[in-house]
């Protein structure tokens, strides 16, 4: 198998060169990643850190700690 250079323009893709296959030849066209994920900057560390203690808190809502304790409230 070998590749073919193409460019895709308005829903075609069309090869950059001549191609030797016959007319209506069934191919596959295997896309290229366009971009590679990128190492986080300082401030996305940060950030994300941050985020990170916040969820670590823990606040008293006076909630029961104990949700079976509650089973029952909404009954008549």
């Amino acid at each position: 198998m070998s590749a073919v250079p193409a460019v895709f323009v308005q829903g075609v893709f069309r090869p950059l060169g001549e191609v030797c296959i016959p007319e209506g030849t069934s191919v596959e066209v295997i896309i290229p990643p366009t971009h590679q994920e990128s190492e986080p900057t300082t401030e996305q560390l940060a950030a994300r850190d941050r985020i990170y203690e916040l969820l670590s808190l823990r606040f008293d809502s006076d909630e029961p700690t104990n949700i079976l304790e509650t089973h029952n409230d909404h009954q008549p």
